[in-house]
């Protein structure tokens, strides 16, 4: 419930920070199977078309992605004397969705689901991390749990914590989230002991093994926290969202 509020809130305002495509360009090289690398990129477009029968799973998948933060409801917080915590206003929270990358992803597997990278920090600043998380947005169509299309549209999400070395891998390139992906493939590599010296192939291959396999063996499911993304919602019932008085 708490991240799902965070992501309320982060997406309610529409604060677009920066593109971290371009502010966290840096990159260093892997230290845990140094030759085993993927080419990365932290943003993708969407493949939606307007034939898409799936266009807002799509639409989501493009959007979900970036950086998001409530830095001017603290301001305005701020200005009426509203302090964190007891003071009634708000923590300044930041976050930063990563997608995982469609390197040598066939287009089917991209239809079907997306896992996603989300790190929450404190005061806008990377080294004051408080959560990570892992995201996996379902298509509709390739939703066990909708098998009777009773949610129609909607996309669900799947959340998930971090295992423990992946979080502390992490934690250490907190700054660089256009790294991330990286790190969380040289992890999966060394927990299944792979050979240093193969192909291009043979890495394509892996990564593919490593999206569709691997990733679920670095995370754990929060069971009962799934979140039905809907393209029909209703502004009443969330009016909160229009509320913007002190």
């Amino acid at each position: 419930m708490v991240a799902f509020a965070c992501i309320v809130l982060l997406f309610s305002s529409l604060q677009v920070v920066s593109s971290f495509t371009s502010h966290y360009s840096r990159s260093r090289r892997i230290d845990i199977q140094q030759q085993k690398r993927i080419n990365v990129e932290c943003f993708q477009t969407s493949d939606a078309t307007s034939d898409d029968s799936d266009n807002y799973f799509h639409h989501l998948l493009s959007q979900f992605q970036g950086d998001f933060d409530n830095y001017h409801q603290v301001i305005r917080d701020r200005n009426h004397a509203l302090a964190p915590a007891d003071g009634g206003g708000h923590e300044h929270i930041h976050c930063t969705l990563v997608p995982c990358p469609h390197t040598a992803v066939t287009q089917e597997q991209r239809q079907n689901d997306q896992w996603i990278l989300a790190a929450f920090y404190f005061n806008g600043n990377p080294r004051q991390i408080f959560r990570f998380r892992m995201y996996k947005l379902i298509s509709p169509q390739n939703d066990d749990s909708n098998s009777n299309n009773i949610d129609g549209e909607k996309v669900r999400m799947k959340l998930h914590t971090l295992s423990s070395e992946l979080e502390q891998q992490l934690r250490q390139y907190s700054d660089q989230p256009c790294t991330w992906w990286r790190e969380a493939y040289a992890v999966w590599l060394n927990s299944i002991n792979e050979g240093e010296n193969e192909s291009d192939d043979n890495r394509s291959n892996e990564w593919n093994t490593f999206r569709s396999e691997g990733i679920q063996h670095l995370v754990s499911p929060l069971v009962g926290c799934d979140v039905l993304w809907d393209p029909q919602w209703d502004p009443k019932k969330h009016a909160y969202l229009n509320v913007d008085e002190y």
